[in-house]
């Protein structure tokens, strides 16, 4: 078969500002279970700029290597296959998971089920097996056309949420505990407030945000309070109090916690969305890191997979209704655009209402 043109973004790895659009071929290997997907449609969110500020520390560098201090930021995403050494995945059927940056992406497929299959490329360096896993669109039942902004927007994200917040009840010691959630604009602060909501009621769940976000924070509804940094700084935060951190400014929690007691077991670190903080790239000297792939790996464990996914499918069902109004989806076509979308999300010029669809 004929090479096909690929088209990649590559991140420097030590300047995020820096990128360069990278024209190369890509072509079927040996291996017999090879199998080359055409990348369709992606999501892009704050999600991914923690991938990139976290990428050495954490390894996400490691799944898409790129050229030698540059990097491939993971994506989640929609891809077709278009050449296939074995027969158990046809060309033209649809996949949904982890993938690059870039047009295509080359797999050598593992463990292939109705369900889905796994890649075990040699090239990859993966930090755990849910990122390496693909479903198989036809055998899913959560998938529509009509849904695919929104999985591709929010189904990583949600799975976060999902997990943090039953594992936060686990660990709360009353019903009426108090919980800070900073970068509360961000997809997976929001989601995660929604259900700490749903499970206890009686929790005061409160959102701390930039003055521009207040005004959608509010009206997301998903907090009993919002307040912006400032105003938080200011006092408030109790030794008591938890602390939910996407944003990942060191500084700031240190400010905040001064002189409380299990100030690391009571903050929890999940991402770093503040580019000028970029907190979580060193060594954290308040809070511990959720990594929620092992959570998803306790839970199902625990509960079993049908019980996960049936709870998981009643919050996304409640989480996609409560929002369905006021979310707008926004399409990204080319590698320019892409481009020059994660730039704004570099500089945080990005309206928490839209959910952007980008594809090459």
């Amino acid at each position: 078969m004929q090479p096909i043109h690929c088209t990649t973004i590559e991140i420097q790895k030590d300047a995020l500002v820096n990128v360069r659009q990278v024209e190369t071929t890509i072509h079927l290997d040996e291996n017999p279970n090879a199998v080359l997907l055409e990348v369709e449609q992606f999501g892009l969110s704050a999600n991914n700029i923690t991938y990139a500020l976290l990428g050495e520390r954490f390894g996400y560098w490691g799944f898409f290597p790129g050229s030698k201090g540059y990097g491939i930021i993971p994506v989640w995403g929609f891809a077709k296959v278009v050449e296939s050494n074995t027969s158990a995945l046809t060309v033209g059927e649809r996949v949904y998971g982890y993938l690059p940056m870039g047009s295509h992406l080359l797999v050598h497929a593992d463990k292939i089920t109705a369900a889905g299959f796994s890649d075990n490329h040699p090239q990859r360096r993966s930090i755990s097996p849910v990122y390496d896993h693909y479903m198989r669109c036809n055998a899913d039942p959560s998938f529509s056309e009509a849904a695919m902004a929104w999985i591709l927007t929010f189904r990583p994200l949600f799975t976060t949420s999902f997990v943090l917040a039953y594992a936060l009840v686990d660990k709360l010691s009353t019903d009426k505990d108090k919980v800070w959630l900073t970068s509360a604009s961000s997809k997976t602060a929001y989601g995660t407030a929604q259900i700490l909501k749903a499970l206890k009621p009686e929790l005061t769940v409160i959102g701390v945000t930039s003055p521009p976000q207040r005004e959608f924070v509010t009206q997301s509804d998903c907090y009993d309070e919002v307040k912006t940094y400032d105003e938080a700084s200011q006092g408030g935060i109790e030794n008591a109090d938890w602390i939910l951190d996407f944003a990942g400014d060191q500084k700031r929690l240190i400010q905040w916690r001064a002189g409380h007691e299990d100030a690391s077991a009571k903050t929890i670190l999940i991402g770093a969305t503040d580019i000028q903080a970029q907190g979580l790239r060193e060594k954290t000297s308040v809070g511990h890191v959720f990594f929620a792939p092992d959570e998803v790996r306790k839970y199902n464990k625990e509960w079993g997979p049908e019980t996960f996914q049936k709870r998981y499918a009643e919050h996304w069902q409640d989480f996609v209704k409560h929002f369905s109004t006021l979310l707008h989806t926004q399409q990204h076509h080319g590698a320019q655009a892409i481009v020059q979308l994660y730039q704004q999300f570099l500089e945080g010029n990005i309206k928490p209402t839209d959910m952007h669809v980008l594809d090459f």
